[in-house]
């Protein structure tokens, strides 16, 4: 199987046969050519492509996961944070509005 890939996809192409070796150890041997700034790649073996394109995908949705998680668990520091310094703000000038208005009264 043969492919022309741009720059970026070639780039995307590897990182995709780095996980799957790393991760579920499947070996994609392949070779590259570059002609005028695109790479034609070729798989040396019969790869099952859905099978592996499954994989990628959950790892994808799982990846996708972990950063909706995090980016709410930041936003969620914020918020406690920013509450924080409100009740900090309402606690120290509180006392010092009320003792005002109370010497107005007298």
């Amino acid at each position: 199987m043969k492919s022309t890939l741009t720059k970026e996809e070639y780039k995307t192409f590897t990182k995709s046969v780095d996980f799957l070796k790393k991760e579920h150890d499947i070996n994609i041997p392949y070779i590259v050519e570059e002609v005028n700034g695109k790479f034609i790649v070729e798989l040396l073996e019969d790869i099952d492509v859905k099978k592996l394109d499954n994989i990628l995908e959950n790892a994808w949705q799982q990846t996708k996961k972990l950063i909706d998680f995090m980016e709410g668990r930041q936003r969620a520091t914020e918020q406690a944070l920013y509450l924080h310094v409100l009740v900090g703000l309402v606690l120290t000038t509180t006392p010092r509005v009320v003792g005002s208005q109370l010497s107005l009264l007298t």
